[in-house]
């Protein structure tokens, strides 16, 4: 449960910080980085159980939805971080249109 209980903090936390999203679901469905550490967690598991080549695959697959690619075998602190860096950029870009 301790699992769940932080992915919906970790939505709150984009719902907080991304003022064009409105619901959980909608941040579910259509923000690429919920969709990114998800699917690179799936892949690093798979990395480590030795199914590399379906790893890999997958991770470009993940690759074209987001547009972003990260090895299966690497270390999800240093995802978090870059995931975190995009978002922050994201909020910035966001802020300074519409103040303009």
């Amino acid at each position: 449960m301790n699992k769940f209980r932080n992915f919906g903090i970790y939505l709150d936390s984009i719902i907080e910080r991304d003022l064009a999203v409105n619901s959980r679901f909608e941040v579910m469905i259509c923000h690429p980085c919920v969709f990114l550490i998800a699917k690179d967690r799936l892949n690093h598991k798979l990395y480590l159980k030795g199914y590399r080549l379906t790893a890999r695959f997958l991770s470009q697959i993940s690759r074209f939805f987001t547009g972003i690619e990260i090895h299966p075998g690497a270390n999800l602190t240093a995802v978090r971080k870059l995931v975190s860096r995009i978002e922050a950029k994201k909020t910035t870009r966001i802020l300074s249109i519409s103040a303009s």
